[in-house]
């Protein structure tokens, strides 16, 4: 058993006690009780001035005693949330989800924040404070991230995203437009929370233009490539390349102001990494066309419709290199 002193309120000292070698959950209940915690709950939870967390069998005790069940859906984060009355604050929402997972699976995975908090706590056994100290640090950037995503980035995708469905490979999916800053923006469009988008196009005040994909849907970006890096140039008013394996390779073309990464289903004009490139010259209006043709490979031009193979005719579509059109020439 450890006991740790614990400021409440910045005035209120207890005792926090749990067992050894504190798990996340029970490190984010310290947290909770020093971010959240009062008088009031002092005198109501702190029996001679002892929180107990995690063992003792009181409030804050989901395991089974003899005679009682486990307190199903609970672990000690939970039940200190809910004490606070602060269970349902949108910050806290992912972080207290993670507690849980971590409590009834019993185990963490390699470079997850538990495996990391096991690890120090082995080196560290007479120092738990030092642990909570670095959790502490992590998880307020976690609650300062999560409680914009569910405010601030929500109010914005509820009024500025355009939503649409379009045909793809994967079938018909949804496609989100945002204008927007947030650098949650496409992180929330692909939530169940946004509209569970699988393409996402967001472009920023400074021109700047980003293309994602929610991986699951398994969207080829290879044709939207090509499309882009082609469309790049002839609005620069200059074609370095028009090689189809160059347009459509991982990183950036020569002179070029996007960057394809394949496994990560992204075209990026610019990121938080290279927040230096130059902004597109291509108008939304037009990645938003070049984006639907080339997630959908049943699309063809106008010519070729009532006919199962090519016309042979000069065609913008062909000189893309789309793969559908490669096949249908071939």
């Amino acid at each position: 058993m450890i006991r740790i002193p614990i400021m409440v309120g910045g005035e209120y000292k207890a005792i926090f006690e749990t067992h050894e070698a504190m798990h996340f959950e029970e490190i984010v209940a310290f947290i909770l009780i020093e971010e959240f915690g009062d008088k009031k709950f002092l005198q109501q939870y702190a029996k001679r001035d002892v929180i107990s967390v995690g063992v003792g069998g009181g409030p804050f005790d989901e395991h089974p005693k003899a005679g009682s069940k486990r307190k199903e859906g609970e672990c000690g984060a939970t039940l200190v949330a809910k004490a606070l009355e602060v269970d349902d604050d949108p910050g806290l929402k992912e972080i207290l989800k993670l507690a849980l997972i971590s409590d009834l699976k019993g185990n963490s995975q390699p470079g997850d924040i538990s495996s990391f908090i096991n690890l120090m706590s082995r080196q560290s056994p007479k120092d738990p404070e030092k642990v909570i100290k670095w959790v502490k640090k992590a998880i307020r950037a976690k609650y300062k991230e999560q409680f914009h995503f569910h405010t601030v980035t929500r109010e914005e995708f509820s009024h500025a995203a355009k939503v649409e469905f379009v045909k793809s490979g994967a079938g018909v999916v949804k496609m989100v437009v945002i204008r927007s800053d947030d650098e949650q923006a496409s992180k929330f469009a692909r939530s169940a929370e946004g509209s569970e988008a699988a393409i996402i196009i967001q472009k920023k005040t400074s021109g700047n233009v980003q293309i994602y994909t929610a991986q699951k849907f398994g969207i080829n970006l290879d044709d939207v490539a090509r499309m882009i890096n082609l469309a790049e140039q002839q609005a620069g008013g200059r074609v370095f390349s028009t090689d189809w394996e160059i347009l459509s390779a991982e990183g950036t073309i020569p002179g070029g102001r996007w960057h394809y990464f394949p496994q990560g289903g992204m075209i990026l004009n610019g990121s938080l990494t290279y927040p230096d490139v130059p902004a597109t010259k291509i108008t939304l209006e037009q990645i938003e066309r070049i984006v639907r043709i080339g997630v959908d490979p049943s699309l063809f031009p106008r010519h070729c419709l009532n006919s199962r193979h090519c016309l042979l005719k000069e065609c913008d579509w062909h000189s893309w290199g789309l793969r559908r059109c490669q096949i249908r020439r071939r």
